[in-house]
């Protein structure tokens, strides 16, 4: 079909199959904003004399969650799980069994952990990307891709300061050999694309957390919310700053867990009424 010729009966027909196929409303919504906006792209900037015919679908309510995050102990129950359980994921309907282990998967679960960035972001870092601020300070420097994704050619770098924690890791990862080369920090051979490391790092994880034993269902984003809400817990409300959300608001429903107190609520808990 050509874009013009969709009508609103067709729209009925793909809404329908969409709930069905993806009923997730956040990936359901992320469907229809994408094919939305492949039709305004067609109007305003290919100039077609179309009508965009998905721009009053309804989206699905995002039901704000429990902002899980991990402890210290479920997350080391899944080191271990790697290095020690069964690498083999039953995934597929035809019985195929997928392999979901690599010798940088252990690593990678950390750096996830300690830097805090989006999936592409964390998987795209090459040691090259380490530079030294003009106070000495080490920093992650790396694109904001959801943000350029959304038109904005201008969009400026991030940088994300690299701790005592992750150092560690970095010293135990190489750095001192590795420093300044053009090499990934993970799959340094490139062995796939980013959209298939993407997933196999994702399955991965979920697959070592059941193997753990972890019956709360986390999954590798619940890394992100775990990093963001402890830095929440020293930074308070200059966390957006790092993490380049637009508001607070965006991670205070779906990143921070409410039940770790920052530092400014830590310090009404000392206070006594009455002395």
């Amino acid at each position: 079909m050509k874009p013009g010729d969709v009508k609103n009966n067709d729209v009925s027909i793909f809404y329908r199959q969409l709930q069905i196929k993806y009923p997730h409303p956040k990936t359901f919504n992320k469907v229809l904003t994408s094919i939305t906006s492949f039709y305004k792209f067609l109007i305003e900037i290919e100039e077609l004399d179309i009508k965009n015919p998905f721009k009053n679908c309804i989206r699905k309510q995002v039901i704000k969650g429990d902002n899980l995050i991990l402890t210290k102990d479920e997350f080391q129950k899944i080191i271990t799980a790697v290095e020690s359980k069964s690498s083999f994921q039953h995934t597929r309907t035809n019985g195929r069994r997928d392999y979901v282990y690599e010798t940088w998967m252990v690593n990678a679960f950390k750096l996830f952990l300690l830097v805090g960035g989006r999936r592409e972001e964390v998987l795209s870092l090459k040691w090259s990307d380490i530079i030294q601020g003009n106070n000495g300070v080490l920093f992650f420097k790396f694109r904001n891709l959801k943000v350029e994704r959304l038109g904005n050619k201008n969009t400026p770098k991030k940088y994300s300061p690299i701790n005592e924690d992750l150092m560690t890791l970095l010293k135990e990862m190489g750095y001192d050999q590795m420093k300044g080369k053009n090499v990934k920090l993970i799959d340094p051979g490139n062995t796939y694309t980013i959209n298939t490391i993407m997933e196999k790092v994702s399955r991965s994880f979920s697959h070592f957390r059941k193997s753990a034993g972890i019956e709360t269902p986390f999954t590798l984003k619940h890394l992100r919310k775990t990093y963001l809400t402890w830095v929440f817990h020293t930074m308070g409300s200059d966390t957006r700053l790092l993490s380049s959300h637009s508001s607070m608001k965006v991670l205070e429903n779906h990143y921070i867990n409410p039940l770790l107190l920052n530092v400014e609520e830590e310090k009404l808990m000392k206070i006594k009424i009455f002395g």
